[in-house]
């Protein structure tokens, strides 16, 4: 199941990455995940902690995102295509000021895949059945801290720890006349869990003009595991008949990813421009091979509109690149603030291709985001 294999390497690079394909965080995702050189937002946490060094009041801030209705498809060969609801919480951020800089606690899961899917047809008069359900999520949880350095120059640290898991449980089946004679099962799960550090810092140039820079790292392992079960069955010839299970340990690489951000002021609008880099990286298969992730580059432009009025227009499109897929992001949406209150709600789109002749499968996305910021 070539496919089935590749579409697991496109998620797990993506997920190791952390350069969200998905959008992922407060303001910022209604602007495609633009938000290096973004201050004072509850999504600072993931893209530069050194922007919670902005954060002006002396008030508790709560702020819960998410994607209140998502829709994944895949188009996998000769399978029809997956289309299935998903609620997902983006991130939970609880922001508390204090003398000595700004504090935040966070939970967020950037990163969730559902993959199921079926196939029915006839070979050599044989009815064939194969059906295929694949998940993969990434929860990070952790503490951010942010500075002043002097009056220009902010610096943060994210910090915690991050758990993927992924399980893939697949079944084909060759009948005829309504009897099964060959079956097929397997099935995999993994799961890691990393320490992972992000820090960041933010340059006021001048009052139209910020800069920042962010590192994200994975520099060790907290737990690592993987099991594997395969199995055959033929009616006809019983020495076909095997079971293979293995135990093995899918972590093999760092994972480092760069951000540089710029934000842009005109007037009454603001304007950013982000650029990542992710490093290739390792992973271990079940047999003990060594895959190679591809690196990855995504591009992201995002503007914020200011008027009269409490309510705020948002809007971004990114892309992002690697040697054997590429995705594209557009977003859109409005922030309403209210004193202490503030309301988002917007939609956003992706859709992913293959480059070459890379066998990864295509996907597209979209849904419908949500924020929600109140200060206590």
């Amino acid at each position: 199941m070539r496919f089935l294999s590749c579409l697991l390497l496109l998620i797990s690079s993506q997920a190791m990455a952390f350069i969200y394909p998905f959008p992922t965080g407060n303001e910022e995702a209604l602007m495609a995940n633009t938000g290096i050189a973004f201050e004072d937002s509850p999504g600072n946490v993931l893209y530069n902690p050194a922007g919670l060094a902005y954060y002006n009041s002396h008030k508790l801030k709560l702020s819960v995102s998410g994607n209140a209705i998502e829709q994944q498809r895949f188009k996998l060969d000769e399978m029809s295509d997956s289309s299935d609801p998903n609620i997902r919480p983006m991130l939970v951020t609880g922001i508390y000021p204090s003398e000595r800089g700004t504090f935040a606690l966070f939970v967020g899961n950037p990163l969730s895949y559902n993959v199921i899917q079926g196939s029915n047809s006839v070979i050599s008069g044989f009815d064939v059945k194969t059906s295929v359900t694949a998940q993969t999520n990434v929860i990070l949880a952790g503490i951010s801290y942010a500075i002043f350095l002097n009056e220009n120059l902010s610096a943060g640290i994210s910090t915690g720890v991050t758990n993927q898991t992924s399980s893939v449980h697949s079944i084909g089946s060759a009948s005829s006349g309504g009897v099964v004679k060959s079956l097929a099962v397997s099935q995999s799960h993994t799961k890691e869990m990393h320490y992972f550090l992000n820090p960041g810092v933010l340059w006021k140039v001048n009052d139209n003009y910020k800069i920042g820079f962010t590192i994200f790292s994975l520099p060790f392992k907290i737990s690592s595991s993987g099991d594997y079960y395969a199995s055959t069955m033929n009616a006809n010839d019983p020495t076909l008949n095997k079971q293979v299970t293995s135990s093995y340990d899918p972590d093999g690489r760092d994972a480092f990813s760069f951000g540089l951000g710029q934000q842009f002021n005109v007037n009454d609008q603001k304007f950013f421009f982000d650029i990542n880099y992710s490093m290739s990286a390792d992973q271990k298969d079940s047999d003990g091979t060594t895959t190679q992730l591809p690196e990855q580059t995504s591009y992201g432009v995002g503007w914020k509109g200011f008027n009269s009025t409490s309510w705020h227009p948002l809007a971004g499109f990114a892309y992002l690149d690697n040697r054997t897929s590429e995705t594209y992001s557009g977003t859109g949406g409005i922030t309403r603030v209210d004193g202490n209150s503030e309301l988002s709600l917007g939609l956003y789109y992706n859709k992913g291709l293959t480059k070459g002749n890379s066998q990864n499968s295509p996907f597209d996305a979209y849904g419908i985001i949500f924020s929600s910021n109140v200060g206590y």
